[in-house]
């Protein structure tokens, strides 16, 4: 989470910083996406210290974990913690 903490408030005060974020399918078959860690590390970060204006980034985030699950036909944490947070 130390990545995620060094940049937290760019991530939260600008839309634009969220590109690293969204589902990118690998070509390593080992990774199904390369920003799915990224996304649990920001989820997890918000989980200690949510804020009314996380919402816009939390339906970001689930969106894309969201393509994740239909792309690979699973569940992951970050997609229940996101559910979760959003709720």
């Amino acid at each position: 989470m130390r990545r995620v903490g060094s940049c937290w408030r760019v991530l939260r005060a600008d839309r634009e910083s969220w590109f690293g974020l969204g589902f990118a399918p690998a070509e390593d078959d080992d990774i199904w996406d390369v920003n799915a860690e990224r996304r649990a590390e920001v989820l997890a970060a918000i989980l200690f210290g949510p804020q009314p204006a996380d919402r816009a980034l939390l339906k970001f985030l689930l969106q894309h974990d969201i393509r994740e699950a239909e792309e690979f036909w699973g569940v992951s944490d970050g997609l229940s913690l996101g559910m979760l947070l959003l709720a």
